[in-house]
């Protein structure tokens, strides 16, 4: 029973918290205000977070795999080399990874505040005009999300 309240908690926790660094970035909000603004930004482009979060980690994992990929072949064409073959391993194939990981988490932050931003202001940020948000929760068939407007709320215009 207390696993099952944990992971309810744990889930619960993650939605709350999921847009607090653009809130604390975008507004000066007191710490409840922070989560209730978070868990209803999250609630509203619930589609559009797991979409984009889905294609930003396949991305990602494609690049750390692609670094893991380096770090054999690198491996196995300075075969016999002793330290050197452990050092060129692990700079070629480590610093690739890394780069990989490090490339997913920069998108995800971005991916989250553009999602922060439509969800708040129902309309792309700048720079994304051109992108329909609804496409990441699956909803091909309008640009206005499946709500016809802000998704779980009642206005807003075409993005």
């Amino acid at each position: 029973m207390a696993q099952i309240v944990a992971g309810v908690f744990a889930v619960a926790w993650s939605v709350m918290t999921y847009f607090v660094v653009p809130v604390v970035v975008l507004r000066d909000p007191s710490v409840t205000e922070m989560l209730k603004e978070s868990a209803s930004a999250f609630r509203d482009t619930w589609g559009e977070s797991i979409g984009a979060m889905g294609t930003i980690d396949i991305v990602t994992t494609l690049l750390a795999l692609i670094g893991v990929g380096l770090g054999a072949l690198t491996f196995i064409v300075t075969a016999g080399m002793g330290t050197v073959q452990l050092l060129a391993t692990v700079l070629i194939g480590g610093s690739t990874f890394i780069f990989g990981l490090l490339f997913g988490k920069a998108l995800s932050g971005v991916a989250k505040t553009a999602l922060f931003v439509y969800a708040t202001e129902s309309t792309a940020p700048e720079y994304f005009h051109d992108m329909d948000f609804s496409e990441f929760g699956g909803d091909k068939s309008s640009s206005t999300g499946r709500f016809g407007g802000r998704l779980g709320g009642s206005g807003g215009g075409q993005i």
